[in-house]
């Protein structure tokens, strides 16, 4: 399984639905393997999408989730006016840098 980010920017006026979560999984189709949606407001006019996808590589995963957003903002007219901005995986880098300001390794590295 892969979380793939999308970052999503609303038109200044656009309602945010409430079902986003629901509406992305009515849309998403069976090709993207698509099993959670979680939905996080972003500071401004945007939504930050957590797309949780059962597939066999990131590449996938990440292809998958782009064609899955597309064809959700030009099929939903609840996100007329939504643009993509971004969709990709993201590194939890805050974890990364508390190990190095401590001088450990990732779990499992004997070199830490």
């Amino acid at each position: 399984m892969y979380l793939i980010q999308a970052v999503l920017r609303a038109a200044v006026g656009s309602d945010i639905p409430v079902d986003m979560a629901a509406l992305i999984m009515r849309h998403a189709g069976a090709d993207t393997g698509l099993e959670h949606v979680s939905v996080h407001a972003e500071a401004g006019t945007g939504l930050v999408l957590g797309l949780f996808l059962v597939v066999d590589s990131l590449e996938a995963a990440e292809r998958g989730a782009r064609r899955m957003c597309h064809r959700v903002l030009s099929e939903a007219p609840q996100l007329r006016g939504f643009s993509l901005l971004r969709c990709s995986a993201e590194a939890p880098l805050a974890y990364y840098e508390k190990l190095i300001t401590k001088g450990e390794g990732p779990p499992g590295d004997a070199g830490g």
